[in-house]
């Protein structure tokens, strides 16, 4: 679909403009009066691609701003807040053995007739974790200063390293990409408002030496039938 229409009706579209030198009312009409309802048909698509692109433009300015602030809307989640202050810290294992296994022990337990051996068994089933956990613990809190002391002393080694740069780079993505975003959507809106002024130039020709405000008057235009599309509904 590309290849065999998308690009061949794009570089038509260039060739004709580039050919006749005027905007698309006179260009199609140039080639054949016949085809006069092809360039009123692609005024009309440019002008309404012109009034809502701008908005699609304020929203990448919109984000290049946010990237500044670094409170990316992305970046968390609307109960994020509630998860950190319920949360436990206990390991999901441990969570369902406490929730689960624990309340089924506790009833194996509390019927009273089975044998003492059974709930030495269960006893030792929650005491064997706890001990293993607790000592592992033990083991990593051993060396607790010299991790501090790693966090505190810099290296000034791995500053000097390419790859600690690039991946501060990396940061700066949401920026620079937002950024480019703007700049690329500014491009494409210049060509949509010039060949909406030069197809009024070429009907009004008198209107040349005042080609300014032709632009003033295009773009607060857009601007006025843009501006319901800022609004939820």
């Amino acid at each position: 679909m590309l290849i065999f229409i998308g690009l061949p009706l794009f570089y038509l579209e260039l060739y004709i403009g580039q050919y006749t030198g005027v905007g698309p009312l006179q260009a199609f009409s140039s080639i054949a009066p016949f085809f006069t309802g092809l360039g009123y048909c692609t005024l009309v698509v440019i002008s309404i691609i012109s009034i809502y692109y701008m908005i699609i433009v304020a929203w990448t300015l919109f984000y290049t701003i946010v990237s500044l602030t670094g409170n990316l809307g992305w970046g968390s989640g609307e109960y994020d807040k509630i998860c950190r202050e319920n949360n436990t810290g206990l390991a999901s294992d441990l969570t369902y053995y406490l929730k689960n296994c624990t309340s089924i022990a506790d009833i194996c337990t509390s019927t009273g007739f089975q044998p003492l051996n059974a709930q030495y068994c269960l006893d030792g089933d929650v005491q064997i974790p706890w001990y293993t956990n607790v000592t592992r613990t033990l083991a990593a809190e051993e060396y607790y200063n010299e991790g501090i002391l790693f966090y505190l002393s810099p290296d000034w080694e791995t500053l000097l390293s390419p790859s600690v740069w690039g991946d501060a780079a990396s940061q700066m993505w949401s920026i620079l990409f937002f950024l480019m975003l703007f700049i690329l959507g500014l491009g494409s809106q210049f060509a949509g408002i010039e060949a909406i002024n030069t197809a009024i130039v070429d009907r009004w020709p008198h209107l040349r030496k005042n080609y300014w405000r032709v632009t003033a008057f295009t773009c607060f235009t857009c601007f006025i039938l843009g501006i319901p599309m800022c609004f939820s509904g």
